[in-house]
């Protein structure tokens, strides 16, 4: 008796993701399915001959926890016998042509790892050992292999965090193709990550081969998944089950992204100890021929979706700032919040808006422990080589690979703050990232106010600030900060403490005072931004005056009223005063300088030298009253002898209306 075998090449295709919520979003798909083989007998000479021929194949779907099987029959009628098929042919025909039918429904099914598993594994099942050492294609005892997996676990203590750590770098890592060499056969674990490139199989081998070098019982699953390819949506495909104790196997999908659940397109057919596997065996009693089986021809077809499920999570993005100017910086925080009570791993993008640009990689590996939270920010630039005739609105939109996202926008325009990139890294220095709430028992509300209104440099601004426990729990050892100024608190249920606290900002300009609460589980930031003032300093600058003038001239005083230090100010009224008259205006708001000129008669003076004072009232923001004065000289000569007589009368009635005030 001899033996045929087919070696299924895994010609899987990346996923395209238009119009796929179906694959993540629906409680059940329904599909049918049909498989047809082909065998093929070649003759070398009229004394060939072929007694019989014995198939059994295992390339079709099978019964698992998410996948039930509707309905399945095979043409012509084979055998099952342990999840696999088998047919024998006496005197069979030079083709063999047999074909399985198929509807499944794969349910929205998570295998749910409600609690940390611990690492290293210590206690190895007789049935999962085999699962832990190397194949042929398995290189799980390479040194590179054992270093690197060594340095991707980091030490960590918790399974479902390596398993999904080693899938996220492979996806980050390791270029997806099924062009070139890896079209026509399958390369080892070494190879891969040497090349850095590989198919599904190729994703798939090094990651079995990274779990077991760390002894974590891992195996290779051979199916069918979406790809969206326009001619052959359904393709082959390759994906990984790694075992945990309590919980059984777990898919991890590095090609799709998809760690600690797969989606719904995927259809399983089986399951391998090894990475190149044999689905259709050949026994044959013959002689003088060679037996060809040929690839798999399959057509899967999408018959029904379920209705919507919630997702795992719910999402909330907020920019720093909702109105910038041109060539500021920004970011934006995006919260994720794990609504469950297992482990859910997600890719997290930040969807390109045309005219920023985002400082550093748009993409995130987001892993969640049980209702836990997660926060990630994401920095962009504004463009500066706009029109400032105009206002931009930017949208920011945060997608997940499950296609659930969330949006917000800002504003951007020419007289808008500037931030720069220091100041927001800064900011992202202090306030806590990736800060994990330990249970969803536990929310607490940060909110601080400043009621004060301007902030000057140099002077005590005052915040008040309010945290209420609205939680199921007591929160103990809870620090709210301001900068190194801590205050400690604990909140029963239900209850709300107030804090104020003061500060000295040091520098001028846009600053923000970030408050930080910290605890076991808890991480909260809350910012207040100001555009901290220097105390405003008007000065004046005489432009022109008359040293000397005549009894019947008419003459100006010209001056500039200066915003030495460009801070603003309010409520600017000038006095122009003399013994004889007064003559007071408000200025309008100004914010570097203005030049007044004022109007007088040479008559309205005293004959001899005269000293006209220039006041200037003004407030800052604060209403806070500023006095700044200035005098100007001026004589009135060259005067006839009436009119000398006419400035003493005017003179003198000067001073009897002084007797009666």
């Amino acid at each position: 008796m001899k033996r045929g075998m087919l070696l299924l090449l895994l010609l899987c295709m990346p996923l395209v993701t238009a119009n796929t919520d179906w694959m993540f979003q629906a409680s059940s798909v329904e599909f049918t399915q049909d498989i047809t083989q082909l065998i093929i007998i070649d003759r070398f000479s009229d004394f060939s001959r072929v007694a019989s021929l014995s198939m059994n194949t295992t390339l079709f779907p099978r019964e698992t926890t998410r996948q039930e099987i509707g309905y399945q029959y095979s043409i012509p009628n084979m055998s099952k016998i342990d999840e696999v098929y088998t047919k024998k042919w006496l005197l069979p025909q030079d083709i063999i042509n047999f074909s399985v039918y198929s509807k499944i429904i794969n349910k929205h099914v998570i295998k749910e790892v409600k609690r940390e598993v611990a690492y290293p594994i210590t206690r190895v099942t007789k049935e999962t050992l085999e699962y832990t050492g190397p194949t042929e294609k398995i290189n799980s005892e390479d040194s590179s292999i054992k270093q690197l997996a060594s340095k991707l676990a980091g030490g960590e203590s918790d399974l479902f965090r390596i398993a999904s750590k080693i899938g996220f770098w492979i996806h980050d890592n390791i270029t997806y193709s099924s062009e070139g060499e890896t079209r026509d056969a399958t390369f080892d674990a070494v190879w891969t990550l040497k090349n850095k490139v590989g198919a599904c199989d190729e994703l798939s081998g090094l990651y079995i081969s990274l779990l077991r070098s760390l002894k974590i019982p891992a195996r290779y699953v051979v199916g069918q998944a979406y790809s969206g390819q326009e001619d052959l949506p359904y393709q082959s495909h390759g994906w990984v089950e790694v075992f945990f104790l309590g919980h059984g196997w777990v898919p991890f999908d590095s090609a799709y992204g998809e760690f600690g659940y797969v989606d719904n397109s995927h259809i399983e057919y089986y399951d391998s100890v090894n990475l190149v596997t044999s689905p259709i065996v050949v026994l044959y009693d013959g002689s003088g021929i060679n037996i060809s089986i040929l690839q798999p021809i399959s057509k899967t077809t999408l018959i029904n979706k379920g209705k919507e499920v919630l997702p795992p999570y719910n999402l909330k993005i907020t920019p720093y700032k909702t109105t910038v100017g041109f060539g500021s910086y920004n970011y934006v925080e995006v919260i994720i919040n794990n609504t469950e009570p297992y482990y859910v791993a997600e890719i997290l993008t930040m969807s390109q808006t045309e005219g920023l640009n985002f400082v550093g990689d748009r993409n995130r590996y987001v892993l969640l422990g049980p209702n836990e939270i997660v926060k990630e920010y994401f920095v962009f630039q504004t463009p500066d080589n706009v029109s400032d005739r105009y206002f931009y609105t930017y949208p920011l939109v945060a997608k997940t690979l499950r296609n659930y996202e969330v949006s917000t926008q800002f504003q951007g325009r020419d007289s808008f703050e500037v931030i720069s990139k220091e100041r927001v890294d800064e900011i992202l220095s202090i306030i806590p990232k990736n800060i994990i709430k330990k249970s969803i028992s536990k929310n607490v509300i940060l909110e601080c106010i400043h009621e004060g209104g301007a902030v000057y440099l140099d002077e005590e601004t005052v915040y008040n600030c309010s945290v209420e426990n609205r939680g199921n729990t007591p929160l103990k050892n809870l620090k709210l900060c301001l900068n190194k100024n801590c205050k400690p608190l604990n909140l029963e249920m239900g209850e709300l403490n107030l804090f104020e606290f003061t500060h000295n900002f040091k520098n001028p300009g846009p600053q923000d005072a970030i408050f930080i609460l910290e605890g076991e589980g808890i991480g909260e930031s809350y910012i207040l931004s100001a555009d901290v003032l220097v105390a405003p300093e008007l000065s004046i600058t005489i432009f022109f005056a008359p040293s000397i003038v005549s009894y019947k001239d008419k003459f100006e005083i010209e001056f500039q009223l200066n915003n030495t230090l460009r801070s603003p100010v309010k409520e600017v009224f000038v006095n122009i005063s003399h013994e004889y008259f007064s003559d007071g205006f408000s200025v309008p708001s100004f914010k570097n300088a203005r030049i007044i000129t004022v109007g007088a008669r040479a008559r309205d003076l005293k004959v001899g030298e005269n000293i006209l004072l220039i006041k200037v009232n003004y407030t800052d923001m604060l209403e806070r009253d500023y006095l700044l004065e200035k005098e100007v000289s001026i004589t009135l000569g060259k005067l006839s002898v009436v009119q000398r007589i006419a400035q003493w009368i005017k003179g003198v009635f000067k001073g009897l209306d002084s007797l009666f005030e």
